[in-house]
């Protein structure tokens, strides 16, 4: 009889969660030791598969149909291929059209050749009903010379997608088809990075989307864009705002447009990086967004002085503000850093404002 002593088998998940990066193959050593082991190395492996190659997708299909046993485990599946062309082989779709039959998913991301024509592939899913979470990635894809990455939109891809709830789109050209009969999106989170619109509008792929609370848009700076995502803002009730973009020349958002008229905005987060700040800007957020609760603003194109931030915080203009980021210093150009900044600091204790360098300060309140 062996007198050490045995690891109670309720601790393996508790070890597998103290960290997110075990080694692949550390956790193939871990399931040899026994079948409890097994059975949760199985679950962490399989809840996600995230597949770089082709061959890596036929290995999966053909792993799923020697053990039915594994299907259910499997929640959600990043077909990702990089290493390939863009012709796909019979077998190739066969593995792949395996993989999107599979029940029960609830998360799919898109990326590589599967990117490019996205809607082909999702018409292959069997059970979109279920998928909450799509992400169609073409990063790898953005420095192509031919074939980018890219996405037609229309409303019967829209009605399979009943559940959806989350939508990413990044690095790749958009075509939203007009609509030719109403449907609803469950749709709470839209993010757009680096997205070419070349298409149709950002409100024919919302269509009567009603809780749409996140809208995160990045990349070069577009006057079309920037018109929808004002048209999204003030139509869609949406709460928080991440609003990044990449310009030559200082550049004030149509949301912040100083002749807008005071609105019942719902917003409450409102994150900008890389878009003109000024005196003008904090005006119509004062104006236009009174249930604001978190502000942040980052990048270089922003002129305020210290003295600007002091009075905004000051007025009371936003009465529900509660955190407050901004520049260490002021860019006119040239940057120009903030010495003391206690008189900030100062009004926003008085205010109830937290003064907070978190760059993910967002996070607090969603």
């Amino acid at each position: 009889m062996s007198l050490r002593p045995r690891l109670v088998d309720d601790l393996i998940p508790l070890i597998l969660s103290a960290s997110d990066h075990w080694w692949w193959r550390d956790l193939l050593r871990l399931a040899r030791i026994s079948p409890a082991w097994l059975f949760h190395i199985r679950k962490r492996l399989y809840t996600t598969p995230v597949l770089y190659s082709l061959r890596s997708c036929s290995l999966l299909a053909r792993t799923l149909s020697e053990n039915p046993s594994l299907c259910p485990l499997i929640k959600g599946v990043e077909l990702c291929p990089i290493s390939e062309g863009t012709f796909l082989t019979a077998a190739d779709m066969q593995s792949v059209r395996y993989i999107l039959g599979l029940e029960g998913l609830v998360s799919l991301t898109l990326g590589g050749v599967f990117s490019i024509g996205a809607e082909r592939f999702l018409n292959s899913l069997s059970y979109p009903e279920s998928i909450v979470t799509l992400h169609i990635n073409g990063s790898v894809r953005k420095d192509a010379l031919s074939c980018p990455a890219s996405l037609e939109w229309d409303d019967v891809l829209a009605s399979r997608f009943p559940s959806l709830q989350k939508l990413e789109l990044s690095y790749l050209d958009l075509d939203i088809t007009y609509p030719s009969f109403p449907y609803h999106l469950q749709l709470s989170e839209l993010v757009l990075c680096d997205v070419q619109l070349v298409g149709g509008d950002l409100s024919h792929l919302l269509q009567e989307t009603d809780n749409l609370k996140l809208l995160r848009v990045t990349g070069e700076f577009s006057t079309e864009m920037d018109e929808q995502v004002s048209f999204v803002v003030e139509s869609y009730g949406v709460e928080f705002l991440l609003y990044e973009v990449e310009c030559t020349s200082p550049w004030r958002p149509m949301v912040f447009d100083e002749e807008l008229p005071p609105l019942a905005s719902m917003l409450r987060v409102l994150d900008l990086n890389g878009v003109r700040v000024d005196a003008g800007t904090l005006d119509a957020v004062r104006r236009c967004y009174p249930n604001l609760e978190v502000l942040r603003v980052t990048g270089r194109t922003v002129s305020l002085g210290l003295e600007d931030w002091v009075e905004f915080v000051k007025s009371g203009g936003c009465t529900k503000l509660q955190r407050l980021q901004v520049p260490e210093g002021a860019n006119e150009p040239p940057f120009k850093r903030w010495g003391d900044d206690n008189a900030l600091r100062k009004v926003c204790d008085e205010r109830g404002v937290i003064l907070d360098n978190n760059n993910n300060m967002y996070n607090v309140i969603i």
